[in-house]
């Protein structure tokens, strides 16, 4: 082998190594450079990712789910021939993936609070798992209706209490400090009047 032979074999080993070329190696089936990938970037994208989050998310959801979320991700659209060619916009590139992973668990963890709030309030039955079928979800639809337009009829204070609790998924002890209130029993005591006055006003 001559030394450039040599030199050339060392350039493409070092840009094995880099995070490209590790996503591009794990994107033609190799495990290993996929295990070598997720330390390549795992700190910065882990941090981003729970930026993202915030708390509210953190609370539902480990950021190390979505970090593998991502991973797999990056993965397929890899294989799709999507692969950008620096290592930093390699971690842009997974941190949009992971911004838009998080914006629709949370749509969905949304979706499943307002559920429970519409049939703890307006007497629907709760939705159970798979698709709704067209009826059940055009019931739902006129439910949350109800529940919306009855939501504006509460005070500013007790609209907020069930929106901090029921629809934010905040600790009593959290809404308290929200609401300025002394305890966690006050807190408590103020979403339980503001609920019934709410389910009244569904009726």
């Amino acid at each position: 082998m001559t030394e450039a032979d040599s030199q050339d074999e060392r350039g493409g080993e070092r840009e094995r190594s880099t995070p490209c070329g590790l996503l591009a190696a794990a994107a033609a089936g190799s495990n290993a450079a996929l295990e070598h990938l997720l330390p390549a970037i795992e700190t910065q994208l882990l941090l981003r990712i729970r930026l993202m989050m915030g708390r509210a998310a953190r609370r539902v959801a480990d950021s190390h789910d979505f970090l593998a979320g991502v991973m797999h991700d990056l993965v397929e659209q890899a294989r799709g021939g999507r692969m950008p060619g620096r290592a930093e916009d390699l971690v842009r590139w997974a941190s949009a993936i992971a911004r838009n992973n998080i914006r629709d668990s949370a749509r969905k963890q949304h979706e499943i609070r307002l559920a429970d709030l519409t049939s703890t309030v307006c007497g629907v039955p709760e939705r159970q798992d798979g698709a709704p079928s067209p009826a059940e979800q055009v019931e739902f639809d006129e439910q949350t209706e109800r529940l919306v337009d009855a939501m504006t009829g509460l005070k500013d204070e007790d609209r907020m209490v069930i929106e901090l609790r029921d629809l934010e998924a905040l600790s009593y002890r959290e809404v308290a400090e929200r609401l300025g209130e002394v305890s966690e029993s006050s807190a408590r005591r103020r979403h339980a009047k503001a609920l019934a006055q709410l389910s009244r006003l569904c009726l």
